[in-house]
């Protein structure tokens, strides 16, 4: 690895980034792999390339790699939250049908319970 220059290695995650679809989780993966590469991994620069405009407005006083951080600790909140809610859910669906099964209609209408 350190026989390549850091420029090089720049221009190849940009064009991983830029030609290849790398994703954000790409990049990180790329970060863990050695110390160099991770220092490359988190210039702006590659972040940017990231995040269409619709992402985020543009800012000066955060990095993309912080936004990106910050959204995607957002989406794993709500999708944490709808988790919960819809294990939920399912949980009383189950206890609804339960109740269900233990209550039989008698031949005259009447609800009984069999318990």
């Amino acid at each position: 690895m350190s026989s390549l220059p850091e420029e090089l290695w720049s221009r190849i995650l940009e064009i991983g980034i830029e030609k290849s679809n790398f994703s954000h989780k790409d990049l990180c993966c790329i970060s863990i792999s050695c110390r160099l590469l991770h220092r490359l991994s988190s210039d702006d620069s590659l972040w940017n390339f990231l995040f269409s405009d619709d992402d985020f407005p543009p800012s000066t006083s955060h990095s993309s790699k912080y936004l990106y951080q910050l959204r995607f600790e957002r989406e794993k909140r709500e999708k944490d939250y709808w988790d919960y809610h819809i294990a939920r859910m399912k949980t009383l669906q189950k206890d609804i049908e339960s109740k269900r099964e233990s209550i039989t209609v008698h031949e005259t209408g009447e609800v009984l319970s069999s318990v």
